[in-house]
């Protein structure tokens, strides 16, 4: 018997040798370089029932998937494109093992380098514009380093602006939140978890009220599909789910703005609340941030409370009156309440009135300030067409409509002035273009058009 217990102790000590042995020739082939080699020994040796539960072969594995992922030679970066996070999982696995602490010192100074490769590729991802993917390496450099009993605030900062970016809101919030609870001294933490609070607030409220007019399928081939509605009837086509991609894109094709009406969206204030909430803390902290101003101004325009932008406005005014972003904001602002169909015609002239003002005053303050210079010629063009559109009511009293014929030929020569403009300091700007094919066809400019139009055409 006791030579039975023996041998099958024996048998145990050998099967660990040979365990070893695979591992360390796994360790051996990643110093030689031969990592394809090195892969295929320690995929095999995590399978053994002998070598899984070693902690060493999970810190083997996490070096030779980290090698693989450092590698400049496209026949080892290609093995596997995932290999850092098999990388980082593997040294988990490995600490989760190590009761005994033989690992330790070793693993949190290459964990050093995990973090370090998650955090480049965050940058990469954000330099090609893949927000999503981003804001996950960035995510993964936080996570390691609180692995390590670190919290890296940088990194979390980018996470969340990664998940404003890309529209993963609840993401970002938590991101947000996170460092406004460490005391992370950046006002814009505060203006931006408001406006993420204002897009989880269209979210709960979807738009009720879609305004284009204008054939659908001509508009589902210029701009795609709507923003944030959940079922609206567009002329007789009902669509769910849709993405307007520029506002103003839409306006100076058809003429009119893609628009909700705010008066139905108001049943689930929550997060329009937390929005207020982080506002007036981040004001305490930075209360003459502009930045937080105009979220405020923002979130209040879009909850259709108005009269607290207003308020907001003002003070963003009073605090920077020399900023041409300050100006250009409060345009902004009234311009939108200006194109808000559900309010009456004299509140929205008195809105028009403040943007033109407002417009006027930050191209006053910067002659070369395009988005400005833009949206005059928007507001412009916008308020032309209304009249116009009114003046067919005074078809049987002449008088009027001259005098109402006047006030639109005026707005459609200023609109040309400031659009024209507008394509000088960006020449080509496709929206740009847009709003003056639309505009010299109303004015039967032939010959403009035509040159816009052939522009248009080179550029698809």
């Amino acid at each position: 018997m006791k030579k039975i217990v023996f041998l099958l102790a024996m048998t145990f000590i050998i099967n660990i040798a040979y365990s070893q042995k695979s591992v360390n020739s796994a360790a051996s082939s990643m110093n030689k370089g031969l990592l394809d080699k090195a892969k295929s020994l320690i995929d095999l040796a995590i399978t053994e029932p002998e070598a899984k539960d070693l902690p060493k072969t999970w810190k083997t594995r996490g070096d030779i998937y980290l090698k693989i992922h450092q590698s400049t030679e496209a026949n080892y970066k290609n093995l596997d494109t995932n290999a850092l996070v098999v990388s980082y999982n593997s040294f988990l696995k490995a600490m989760e093992l190590d009761t005994k602490n033989e690992f330790t010192k070793s693993i949190t100074l290459t964990m050093l380098q995990v973090k370090q490769a998650f955090y480049d590729k965050g940058v990469d991802f954000y330099n090609e514009a893949n927000y999503k993917k981003a804001m996950e390496f960035f995510e993964k450099t936080v996570e390691v380093d609180s692995k390590m009993g670190n919290v890296d605030s940088l990194s979390l900062y980018n996470a969340a602006l990664c998940a404003e970016y890309a529209g993963i809101f609840k993401n970002a919030e938590e991101s947000y939140k996170k460092l406004i609870a460490m005391k992370y001294q950046k006002a814009n933490i505060y203006s931006n978890l408001a406006g993420v609070y204002r897009n989880l607030f269209m979210e709960d409220n979807p738009y009720k009220k879609i305004d284009i007019g204008s054939d659908t399928n001509e508009i589902v081939k210029l701009v795609g599909k709507p923003d944030k509605v959940s079922k609206t009837k567009i002329n007789t086509t009902t669509y769910l789910d849709w993405t307007y991609k520029s506002k103003l894109k839409l306006l100076f094709e058809y003429g009119k703005l893609a628009y909700y009406n705010t008066d139905s969206v108001t049943s689930n204030l929550a997060s329009y609340n937390k929005g207020m909430e982080v506002i007036e803390q981040g004001l305490k902290i930075f209360p003459n941030d502009n930045d937080i101003y105009i979220a405020k101004a923002n979130l209040s325009l879009t909850a259709g409370k108005f009269d607290i932008a207003k308020e907001a406005l003002e003070t963003l005014k009073q605090n920077d009156p020399s900023n041409p972003d300050v100006h250009y904001a409060i345009g902004n602002a009234y311009f939108d309440q200006y194109n808000n169909e559900s309010i009456n015609v004299d509140s929205r002239l008195k809105a028009y009135e403040e943007s033109v003002k407002a417009l006027k005053k930050s191209i006053e303050l910067k002659s070369d300030y395009f988005e400005a210079v833009y949206m005059l010629g928007a507001i412009f063009f916008n308020e032309a067409i209304r009249l116009e559109q009114e003046s067919e009511g005074y078809l049987s009293d002449m008088k009027k409509y001259n005098a109402t014929k006047a006030k639109f030929d005026v707005l459609y020569n200023d609109a040309s002035t400031y659009l024209e403009k507008a394509d000088v300091i960006k020449p080509n700007d496709y929206n740009t273009l847009i709003a003056l094919r639309k505009l010299y066809s109303r004015l039967n400019l032939n010959d403009k058009y035509n040159a816009v139009n052939e522009k248009l055409k080179s550029m698809n």
